[in-house]
């Protein structure tokens, strides 16, 4: 007796597994005639059948457990795919649940050529789709949720091995943790670019004077000056002509008030490019810092030749003509009170004057670019000052008072 209960135990779970195995492959069976929903219904059926067997301590074969996870990974991807949800949160959901099913699947190691093809595919898809999404998501200045997609569409791909490297994804995820203060995450992904120059980025050339130039903004995010200025300079090596090279080490050099280094490439970049504003505006700060008056009214002359409306380059002018001014009154210094002298010194206060009709000029024509501001309203009031006008001095008082 106890041999026959042993033997209908045998066959009671051989077709258990089979029901369970059954529902499995005809699951697969509508996901081959595209019938998505038929699909999805019996696998979510088999998973509860599944689950029971596992409570029961019947397992199944590797085989249907294999089958259960591709296919239910894949009908969910497909309803993804025919019938994308509205909302972003609930498209990541789904690929989420996609992503799972795939991940158990490779996990059981299943020896079945045609399986494996179609789970690297699928997953491959699931990836791309997550990228998709992290644009989006960044668009909507969501840039954790945007790292966080990139991440797992990095991840996902490394599964499928090395040719499934997507540059693509390791940019974008660069850019998101940059945007995220996260800088060593920028700098190792952006790494990724640099190591692997045969590599198309997109179907587009993975460009590494971009990529070191990208490295050594990162660097400079982070704070590490001395390396990001490194970077530049090995890369100046690699590409000596390169003026985004350049412009990134002029940026830094500006932002660590490097004023003698700075000069010195600006000097180097003007000889090539004539048309930007912004260096004329740097080199006339720098020169007036120096106390190289002419040369700071060179350089904001040609910035406004270049645009007639540059805020700084016509503040800059307005204080050029002030530090003229002062030059005429320091002059005066131990003048005598002679014929001549007084002459001289009649003259020496017609020149100051010009200069501060010009000042006056260019600060009225700042003002009219920014109304109210307060560094060119107390710049005109001295100048009124100096000249004796209390009427303006009280007009502008006025002004700063808000009234």
């Amino acid at each position: 007796m106890k041999k026959v209960v042993l033997s209908l135990s045998i066959i009671t779970a051989a077709l258990t597994i089979h029901a369970q195995c059954g529902s499995v492959d005809k699951g697969i069976r509508l996901l081959r005639t595209n019938d998505i929903a038929g699909a999805q219904k019996n696998f979510e059926a088999a998973g509860v059948e599944i689950k029971q067997a596992e409570n029961d301590k019947k397992p199944l074969e590797d085989k249907c457990y294999a089958k259960y996870y591709y296919g239910s990974g894949s009908s969910i991807l497909n309803n993804f795919q025919n019938n994308k949800p509205k909302e972003l949160a609930d498209r990541v959901s789904m690929l989420d649940k996609a992503q799972e099913f795939f991940e158990k699947f490779f996990a059981l190691n299943y020896q079945d050529k045609q399986y494996n093809v179609m789970a690297v595919t699928e997953l491959e898809a699931i990836a791309n789709n997550q990228k998709n999404i992290a644009v989006d998501y960044y668009s909507k200045k969501d840039y954790s949720t945007s790292l966080k997609l990139l991440e797992q569409c990095i991840s996902n791909k490394a599964k499928l091995g090395v040719n499934h490297l997507d540059l693509h994804a390791y940019q974008s995820a660069s850019i998101v943790a940059n945007a995220l203060g996260e800088y060593d995450k920028a700098i190792e992904y952006n790494d990724v670019l640099i190591k692997n120059p045969q590599l198309k980025i997109a179907n587009k050339v993975n460009n590494q004077e971009v990529n070191l130039v990208k490295k050594s903004e990162y660097l400079n995010n982070a704070g590490d000056v001395e390396k990001a200025l490194a970077v530049l300079d090995s890369a100046e090596k690699v590409f000596p002509t390169s003026l985004p090279i350049k412009k990134k080490k002029l940026q830094i050099y500006t932002e660590v008030n490097d004023d003698d280094s700075a000069l010195n490439l600006l000097v180097e970049l003007t000889k090539t490019v004539t048309d930007d504003v912004r260096y004329y505006v740097i080199m006339g700060r720098i020169y007036n810092n120096k106390g190289f008056t002419k040369e700071s009214y060179d350089a904001y002359t040609k910035a406004l030749q270049i645009d007639d409306k540059n805020k700084l380059a016509i503040f800059g002018l307005g204080a050029y003509y002030i530090n003229r001014s002062n030059e005429y009154v320091n002059s005066l210094n131990g003048v005598g009170n002679s014929a001549s002298d007084q002459a001289a010194k009649s003259g020496t206060l017609e020149e100051q004057n010009k200069n501060f009709d010009k000042a006056i000029f260019y600060f009225n024509q700042y003002l009219e670019l920014e109304p109210g501001d307060r560094s060119a309203l107390n710049a005109l009031k001295k100048i009124y000052k100096a000249k004796g006008d209390e009427g303006k001095v009280e007009e502008i008082n006025k002004k700063l008072l808000g009234e």
